[in-house]
């Protein structure tokens, strides 16, 4: 069942959103190693001209989109998700709280009583039917 409901979320969810590209500002993923000079790349006029950015805007804005996508598809589904726990929770309170009467067990005696009960009573009549005559 829940691959069921994972399989239709998926076939109905938003699409991903696409990473963003690199602004014309950003710096170029390079690898700073201590006790190396700097590449050439991050300076500009023999200092580092990047801002100390650690991580590229554009894959800021990626993240970010990424995480407004899965709310969406989490508030999207949510809705879904508790219907279906509420429907458990009532089949599952449903099979614990059987009425008496309506146990399997009630019921053949029942069945036995509504063969019992007649039968007694046609052996009562013939018999007082036999007897006043």
């Amino acid at each position: 069942m829940w691959l069921m409901l994972i399989a239709a979320a998926i076939a109905d969810a938003p699409p991903k959103p696409k990473p963003h590209p690199l602004g014309e500002l950003e710096c170029v993923p390079v690898s700073i190693i201590a006790g190396k000079p700097i590449p050439d790349s991050l300076l500009l006029m023999g200092r580092a001209g990047c801002n100390a950015e650690v991580v590229p805007k554009s894959e800021l804005a990626t993240l970010y989109s990424i995480e407004a996508w899965a709310d969406r598809i989490e508030s999207e589904y949510r809705l879904d998700i508790r219907a279906l726990e509420m429907e458990i929770e009532f089949h599952e309170g449903r099979n614990n709280s059987i009425p008496w009467g309506d146990r399997p067990e009630v019921q053949r005696w029942f069945g036995r009583l509504d063969v019992i009960i007649p039968v007694a009573i046609g052996i009562i009549v013939a018999g007082v039917l036999a007897s006043s005559k």
